[in-house]
């Protein structure tokens, strides 16, 4: 170094200066972390080798080789430090929540309460359709009891006046009964209105029991000619209207007090 000019001495100290900030002050950090590698061991400083500088220019080398060593190491260390915290979780944070898959607690509690509202209604609906049913059937009974009761009114009013009565007890499907109800409707003799005549569905001779009660119906069709003096006479099955004819004849010439048999 004794041997080396003044000029070269003092270039090669700024030199090696601008080395030693370049190192550690001016030399740009990459923004992006790059993987964390293995932690370096740390080293000390390398050597110039050979003898300890004793001139001003070596001191300047072996200081900036020191820095420059120094620096690396430090940058080193704070590199694998940067990577273990990000690949590693803080410390007391919580993991994450796991809801099972294609379903979310929202969903599910949906479903449910939608389900049980559906049930109440096909519930509901059912009762208020038997409700109804029931209401209509029990309409319908009364309707019958009111008219079974009007019809047994008018036929104790008929044979209080001295009328004969034909009471036809009769199915609305039978062909015998689809007949007779025709004949007396249509073909028997009313004799000037003194013959009085009433239909009966045979499904509903149970609510006429006021009136039907004492006689003895087996069959449909079945014609009952009443007298004035309450004496009935059954006749089951198709009959001929001339038949009917003959008993409401003999029916009106029975006085109201006279017992008659059948």
């Amino acid at each position: 170094m004794n041997q080396v000019s003044r000029p070269m001495q003092i270039m090669l100290i700024g030199v090696l200066v601008f080395a030693a900030l370049w190192m550690t002050v001016l030399k740009p950090k990459d923004e992006a972390a790059e993987p964390a590698a293995a932690t370096p061991v740390a080293t000390s400083p390398v050597a110039a080798g050979g003898d300890a500088a004793s001139s001003a220019p070596g001191k300047a080398v072996e200081a900036a080789n020191n820095a420059a060593a120094t620096s690396n190491a430090a940058t080193a260390r704070d590199e694998a430090q940067t990577g273990e915290q990000t690949a590693t979780t803080p410390a007391g944070a919580a993991p994450a929540a796991t809801t099972p898959a294609g379903t979310t607690p929202a969903a599910g509690s949906a479903e449910a309460v939608a389900a049980a509202k559906a049930k109440v209604a096909r519930a509901k609906a059912k009762a208020a359709k038997k409700a109804k049913s029931k209401a209509k059937a029990k309409a319908a009974e009364n309707a019958a009891q009111k008219k079974a009761d009007k019809v047994t009114e008018l036929v104790a009013k008929d044979l209080k006046t001295r009328h004969a009565v034909v009471v036809l007890v009769a199915s609305n499907k039978g062909t015998e009964d689809k007949v007779l109800r025709t004949r007396v409707k249509k073909d028997i003799d009313r004799r000037k209105g003194r013959v009085k005549v009433y239909i009966i569905s045979a499904s509903q001779v149970g609510v006429y029991d006021g009136l039907l009660g004492s006689l003895n119906i087996a069959q449909t069709p079945s014609t009952i000619v009443i007298a004035p003096n309450n004496q009935a006479k059954v006749l089951g099955g198709l009959v001929s209207t001339a038949r009917i004819d003959r008993l409401t004849s003999a029916a009106l010439l029975v006085k109201p007090d006279t017992k008659t048999t059948n």
